[in-house]
C-alpha cells in the first residue's frame, strides 16, 4: 500500500513547516510514497500527511454511517490538515479521496452542526472543494481524481499457492481492466469545474494508467500498480506521481 509506513497525521521526517500537505482518506494517503520519493526527498521539501479518517476532508461534510461520531470526527480531521497548511504561506495542498465511495456514505452539516440528511452529488463535491480553497487562501490546491481500480485484489490472486489439482491461474486476464464509466464521469466533472472556476488544479490518474479506456494493473514486468483492488501500491504510487511530476514541479517552480 502506497501509504504504508507514513503517518496518518503529521510530518514525514521533518520539523519544518509544510511545503506540501497531502489530504484525504486512504485514497489520498496512497500517494504518500510517490510524493515523498519523487518530490519531497529529491528537492528537500517538507511533506505532511493528513489522511487518518475515512470521510471527505472538506468543509461542512460528515458521514452518515453508524458506529462513530462522524459529525465531530470529520471536521476535526479537516482542522488538523488546516493547521499544517496555515503554518506556511506557500504550502502546496494536494487532496484526493475515493470520491465515488465517499459520496455514498457522506452527508452535509447544517449551521448547528446537525446532519442535513442529503444525498451527495458531484456539485456538492465541487462546492466543498471551492470552500476548502477559500480556507487556504492563495495557496495552490491540487485535486487528484478517482483511480481506475483493478477490480480484483491482485496481490491476493498473484500470491496464491499453486495447488496441483487446480488448474493454474491465467494471470494475463488480470493485467488490465476497462475504465469504469462513472469514474470517468466523476473525473471529467472535476476537470471541467477546475477549468471553469480557475480555483484549483485537477490531475487525473486515468491519464497515466489508461489508454483508450483500457487501464494497466501492472507494468511490463508484472509489478503491481495496486496493493488490493483499488489502493495504489508503493510502486503504483510512484508511477502515478511520476506522471504528475512535470505539472507538480511547474506549480512549485522546481527545475
Amino acid at each position: 500500500y502506497g501509504g504504508s509506513g507514513y503517518p496518518y497525521y503529521g510530518p514525514v521526517c521533518t520539523k519544518k513547516p509544510a511545503d506540501i500537505v497531502l489530504m484525504g482518506d486512504s485514497h489520498g494517503r496512497h500517494y504518500a510514497e510517490g510524493l515523498n520519493k519523487l518530490l519531497a526527498e529529491p528537492y528537500g521539501l517538507s511533506l505532511y500527511i493528513a489522511s487518518g479518517t475515512s470521510c471527505f476532508h472538506l468543509p461542512g461534510f460528515t458521514r452518515k454511517t453508524a458506529g462513530h461520531n462522524w459529525d465531530e470526527i470529520c471536521p476535526a480531521s479537516l482542522e488538523k490538515a488546516l493547521n499544517f497548511i496555515k503554518a506556511n504561506n506557500n504550502t502546496l495542498v494536494i487532496i484526493s479521496h475515493s470520491w465515488a465511495s465517499q459520496m455514498k456514505i457522506a452527508d452535509l452539516l447544517d449551521f448547528e452542526g446537525g446532519k442535513k440528511n442529503k444525498s451527495i452529488d458531484l456539485n456538492d463535491i465541487v462546492s466543498g472543494i471551492l470552500s476548502l480553497k477559500k480556507l487556504i487562501g492563495n495557496r495552490t490546491l491540487v485535486v487528484i481524481g478517482e483511480v481506475p481500480r483493478a477490480e480484483y485484489n491482485l496481490y491476493d490472486i498473484f500470491s496464491r499457492p499453486s495447488v496441483p489439482f487446480i488448474k493454474k491461474i491465467d494471470t494475463n486476464i488480470y493485467l488490465t481492466s476497462k475504465a469504469r464509466n462513472y469514474n470517468i464521469i466523476l473525473n471529467n466533472h472535476l476537470k471541467v469545474a477546475a477549468i471553469k472556476t480557475g480555483k484549483f488544479i485537477f490531475l487525473d490518474p486515468h491519464d497515466i494508467l489508461c489508454s483508450n479506456n483500457i487501464c494497466k494493473n501492472t507494468d511490463d514486468f508484472n509489478r503491481l500498480i495496486y496493493s488490493d483492488a483499488g489502493h495504489l501500491s508503493k510502486y503504483g504510487s510512484e508511477q502515478v506521481v511520476k506522471g504528475f511530476l512535470p505539472e507538480l514541479k511547474q506549480i512549485m517552480r522546481l527545475k
